[in-house]
């Protein structure tokens, strides 16, 4: 448990895989039932809140939205998952990252510290 109060309120959708593959041999699956999480804090990542590509003939116009979310244990999480967050889903980016206190000689710290996942939606 961290040092700050989560209470940010979200859903978490956890990728199940089956046993079954598809016509190219990849493994399928679906989302299970979404459980309900508390977030710390939310927060656009790398100080952006929408990126928008410019438009031509070349390239479909998209709007990425990138947002970082403080929870107490990251380790939940899985690169396939995806999140709601009031009402709007996100994909989990990558394995989720644990606070940079980890790497603190003193011992202790780490877990007074949230975790960080890293979600994308693009539109």
């Amino acid at each position: 448990m961290s040092l700050f109060e989560a209470k940010i309120p979200f859903l978490h959708y956890v990728w199940q895989e089956s046993t079954q593959r598809d016509s190219h041999g990849n493994k399928t699956g679906q989302f299970g039932i979404p459980i309900l999480r508390y977030a710390v804090q939310l927060y656009p990542a790398a100080a952006t809140i929408n990126r928008s590509d410019m438009v031509n003939p070349n390239v479909v116009v998209r709007t990425e939205t990138d947002i970082i979310i403080d929870v107490d244990d990251a380790s939940v999480f899985d690169a396939r998952d995806e999140v709601d967050l009031d009402g709007v889903r996100f994909k989990v980016q990558g394995q989720p990252q644990f606070s940079s206190y980890d790497a603190l000689p003193i011992d202790g710290y780490s877990d007074l510290i949230p975790e960080q996942l890293h979600v994308k939606r693009v539109t």
